[in-house]
C-alpha cells in the first residue's frame, strides 16, 4: 500500500514538473508573463531561442493595454516559431532596469516598447517602431522570420520591385560567406526604420558573375544592388567609403533613401506632403473607403503585380462544404453564395462589414478547421477524400482573416506608382511643365489634418483628392466623386490652369466668416524683402503692422498662412491703419533680431509702439479665433473698438451672428470707457489725449446702441 502511494505521489510530481515546463515553453500559455515569471528567466529564454519578443508595458497606460491585447492575439499564430513574453514594468515583481541590455539602454523609455531578439543568444536587438495593430505587428514578425527573399525568375524580381519603394539585391557565393552574414544582419536591423518592409531585401547565390545573366548582371561577387525608383546603384562602387559590415551597409542605404525621398510611397503622412512640396506640387489622395478604393484600382493595375494578400476571393466545392457540417448560421455569417457547382465567400468584405461578429465568424472557422484536421475524430471519414487543392484554397481564404489591407503597403505603393505614371503621361500630352508628386493617405487617420485645411471628406466618394500648388499658394480640390475619368479630367484642367483654388469658411463661436472668390481678390497681402521690412520698421510707425515670417519648405507654415490671409481679408477695411505683410525667411537675409529658432512666426507691431511688438504664442492653435483675438489685443484701444465695429458691419454676417458681434462690441466699448475714466483720474497731464479717445468712444457707442436696437 505504501509503495502504491509513493508511486502516485511520484506521478503527481512528474506531472507538475511537466506542466510547469510546458507553461515555460509556451505550450499551455502562449505568452510568458511577468508577473508570473521573473524578468531574469524571461531574458534567459531569449538566449535559448532563435527569435524572441519581449513586450514592455505599464498597467496604467491605456495605449499599452490596447497594444498588449493585439500582441497577445498575434502570439497565438506564431508561438510555435517565436518565444513571446510580456513584462509589466509597473509591477514590483518585474524590474525593468537594464531590461533591454547594454547595447540599447538601461530601461524602456516609452510605453509600450516591443523588442525583438534575433540569432543565437539574442545578440541582435531590434526595436519595433510600427503601428500597434494586429496587422502591423504581424507584418513585422513575418519580415523578421523571412528577412530575405529569393527570386527564381527576373519577372518575379521585377514584380516585387514594382510593389516596393526599393529593392536591394545581394549576390554571394555561399550562405557561409562573411559578407552574406553581415548583409543578413543589416536586413534585419533595417526593420527598426522599416517595419512594414517597403525596402525589400533579396539574395542570390552564385558561383561566378556570369551565371547571373538570366536574372541580373553583376560585375563582381559579392556585391549589392540598390534598385530605386529611377536608377540602380552598386555597393561595390562606393567600397572606398564603406566596408562589408552591417552598420556600413545600413549607412549606405540611408544615404540612398534620402536622395530618393521624393519618390517614396510606403510611409505616407501629412509630413510627406510638406517634404515633397519642397520639390514640386503634390496630388494628395485621402482614401475614404479602403476596401472599395483598392478593389476599384485593381481594374487599372496589371494583375501580376498585385500583392497576393489582397486576392482573398476563394472558391471551394459545395459538396465538401456540406460534408463539413457547417451550420446555417455560419453560412449566413460567412455570406456564402452558391451555384450549381461552387460556393463563394469574400472573407475581407465579410470582416469589414460585420466586424462585430468577428468572434462568431472565428468560431465557425475554428470548428471547420478541426473537422478538416481530424476527420476521424469527428466521425467524418468522407472528409479524407478532400482534394489537397481544395484544402489549400480554404487555408488561403482563412488566412485572409489575419491580413489587414491598411497595414500592407505593397498595394499603396503600386497604386501610387500607377498614378504617378498617369500624371507624367498627361503632362506630356498637354505639353505642361508643371510637376506633381503623389501622396496616398488614409482619411480616418488624418481627419484633423483635413479639417485644418478646411476640406470636408465626401463620405459617398471612395477618396478625397486635392492638389497643393506651392507657386500659386493654393489648394485645388476635386469637386466630383473619385473615379479615373474624373481624375483624368481634373488633371487636364490643372495642366491647363483652369482650376479655381479652395474657398474656405470657418465658424468662430457664433460668428461665421465666408468669402467668395471675387471678394477674396479685392485685397492683397504685401510680400516684403529685407529693405522694405527695415523701411516699415523705421518710418511707418503711424500704422499697426501684422508680419508673418515663413518659408515654403516649412511643414507648419501652411496652416498659419491660410489663417493669416483669412484674417487679413476680414480686416481689409481697416487699411491703412492696419497693414498685413509677410516675408520669406529663405529668400531674405533677415536682421538678427528676426532670426527665429522655429517657423512660422506671427508678429504684431502696434502703431507708435513698435518696441512693444508681440509674437503669436506657439502653443495656441492657429485658427481664425485665436489669431484674430491675438491681433486685436495688441492694438490701441480706439483701434480695437473700430475694428470690431467695422467687422460687425460686414455684409457676410447673417442676422444672428451680427447681433452677437454687436454685443461683443458693446462689452469691449464699455470696458475701455471704464479704463479711460480711471486714467482721467490718475494722469492729469494726459487728459487731452484721454478726452479725445472718450469722444471717439462716444461716437462709436451711439453706432453700437443703434445697431443693437435694430
Amino acid at each position: 500500500m505504501n509503495r502504491l502511494v509513493a508511486h502516485i505521489l511520484l506521478l503527481i510530481v512528474v506531472f507538475i514538473i511537466t506542466a510547469n515546463t510546458a507553461k515555460t515553453n509556451g505550450n499551455f500559455y502562449t505568452v510568458a508573463k511577468c508577473p508570473g515569471l521573473d524578468v531574469t528567466r524571461i531574458r534567459h529564454h531569449t538566449q535559448q531561442n532563435e527569435v524572441s519578443l519581449i513586450f514592455y508595458y505599464t498597467s496604467w497606460s491605456a495605449d499599452s493595454l490596447l497594444a498588449l491585447k493585439e500582441y497577445n492575439d498575434v502570439a497565438k499564430f506564431y508561438s510555435d516559431k517565436i518565444f513571446f513574453s510580456s513584462v509589466d514594468c509597473w509591477h514590483l515583481a518585474c524590474n525593468c532596469s537594464r531590461a533591454l541590455g547594454p547595447g540599447i539602454g538601461s530601461s524602456p523609455n516609452k510605453w509600450p516598447t516591443l523588442m525583438a531578439y534575433y540569432g543565437r543568444r539574442g545578440q541582435l536587438q531590434i526595436q519595433y517602431h510600427g503601428v500597434w495593430s494586429f496587422g502591423g505587428m504581424q507584418q513585422f514578425i513575418d519580415n523578421l522570420l523571412q528577412p530575405l527573399r529569393r527570386f527564381s525568375t527576373k519577372e518575379a524580381l521585377m514584380e516585387t520591385h514594382e510593389a516596393s519603394d526599393a529593392l536591394i539585391m545581394g549576390v554571394f557565393e555561399t550562405p557561409e560567406s562573411k559578407e552574406y552574414k553581415q548583409y543578413l544582419m543589416a536586413s534585419v536591423k533595417w526593420l527598426e526604420s522599416d517595419p512594414l518592409r517597403t525596402y525589400v531585401f533579396g539574395v542570390n547565390f552564385v558561383t561566378n558573375a556570369s551565371s547571373t545573366e538570366g536574372l541580373l548582371k553583376y560585375d563582381k561577387i559579392p556585391d549589392l544592388l540598390f534598385m530605386g525608383s529611377k536608377n540602380t546603384k552598386k555597393f561595390s562602387n562606393v567600397a572606398m567609403d564603406y566596408s562589408w559590415n552591417a552598420s556600413h551597409i545600413w549607412q549606405w542605404l540611408h544615404k540612398e533613401l534620402k536622395e530618393d525621398l521624393v519618390n517614396l510611397h510606403g510611409y505616407s503622412t501629412p509630413i510627406t506632403i510638406a517634404q515633397k512640396l519642397q520639390e514640386n506640387s503634390v496630388l494628395a489622395v485621402f482614401i475614404n473607403d479602403a476596401y472599395k478604393f483598392n478593389n476599384y484600382m485593381q481594374q487599372y493595375i496589371h494583375p501580376n503585380s498585385m500583392d497576393k494578400s489582397f486576392k482573398c476571393l476563394k472558391v471551394t466545392k459545395i459538396k465538401e462544404i456540406k460534408k463539413d457540417g457547417i451550420q446555417q448560421g455560419c453560412e449566413k455569417l460567412l455570406q456564402i453564395s452558391t451555384d450549381a457547382k461552387n460556393c463563394y465567400s469574400n472573407i475581407p468584405k465579410v470582416i469589414s462589414e460585420n466586424f462585430a461578429n468577428y468572434y462568431d465568424i472565428n468560431k465557425c472557422l475554428t470548428n471547420l478547421i478541426k473537422k478538416l484536421a481530424y476527420p476521424y475524430r469527428n466521425g467524418n471519414e468522407d472528409i479524407v477524400k478532400l482534394n489537397i487543392e481544395d484544402l489549400l484554397e480554404f487555408y488561403h481564404s482563412t488566412k485572409c482573416l489575419i491580413s489587414d489591407s491598411k497595414s500592407t503597403n505593397s498595394l499603396q505603393i503600386i497604386i501610387s506608382k500607377y498614378l504617378q505614371n498617369l500624371i507624367e503621361t498627361d503632362k506630356m500630352v498637354y505639353g505642361s511643365n508643371r510637376t506633381l508628386s503623389v501622396v496616398l493617405l488614409d482619411t480616418d487617420n488624418y481627419k484633423d489634418y483635413l479639417q485644418n485645411l478646411y476640406i470636408e471628406p465626401n463620405k459617398f466618394s471612395m477618396a478625397t483628392v486635392f492638389i497643393v500648388d506651392t507657386k500659386l499658394e493654393g489648394i485645388f480640390p476635386l469637386v466630383n466623386d473619385f473615379n479615373m475619368e474624373n481624375l483624368k479630367e481634373f488633371l487636364r484642367q490643372y495642366f491647363k490652369y483652369n482650376l479655381l483654388p479652395l474657398s474656405r469658411s470657418e465658424n468662430i463661436h457664433s460668428v461665421q466668416i465666408s468669402r467668395s472668390l471675387d471678394n477674396a481678390n479685392t485685397f492683397e497681402v504685401k510680400s516684403l524683402n529685407r529693405l522694405m521690412l527695415q523701411n516699415n520698421l523705421q518710418y511707418a510707425h503711424n500704422q499697426s503692422l501684422v508680419l508673418l515670417i515663413h518659408t515654403p519648405e516649412c511643414a507648419l507654415c501652411g496652416s498659419l498662412q491660410h489663417t493669416f490671409i483669412q484674417v487679413s481679408g476680414a480686416l481689409q477695411h481697416m487699411s491703412p491703419e492696419l497693414k498685413f505683410a509677410r516675408i520669406n525667411a529663405h529668400l531674405n537675409d533677415l536682421p538678427w533680431q528676426f532670426n527665429m529658432a522655429s517657423l512660422p512666426v506671427l508678429l504684431v507691431f502696434p502703431k507708435h509702439r513698435y518696441g512693444d511688438s508681440q509674437q503669436f504664442p506657439s502653443h495656441l492653435k492657429p485658427d481664425f479665433k485665436n489669431v484674430f483675438g491675438f491681433i486685436l489685443k495688441q492694438l490701441p484701444a480706439e483701434d480695437q473698438v473700430r475694428i470690431v465695429v467695422t467687422f460687425c458691419k460686414s455684409p457676410v454676417l447673417n442676422g444672428l451672428n451680427t447681433q452677437s458681434c454687436w454685443r461683443f462690441a458693446k462689452n469691449l466699448l464699455t470696458q475701455h470707457i471704464g479704463q479711460h475714466l480711471h486714467y482721467w483720474e490718475l494722469f492729469e497731464n494726459e487728459r487731452n489725449v484721454i478726452f479725445e479717445n472718450l469722444r471717439a468712444f462716444k461716437d462709436m457707442s451711439l453706432d453700437v446702441q443703434r445697431n443693437l436696437k435694430l
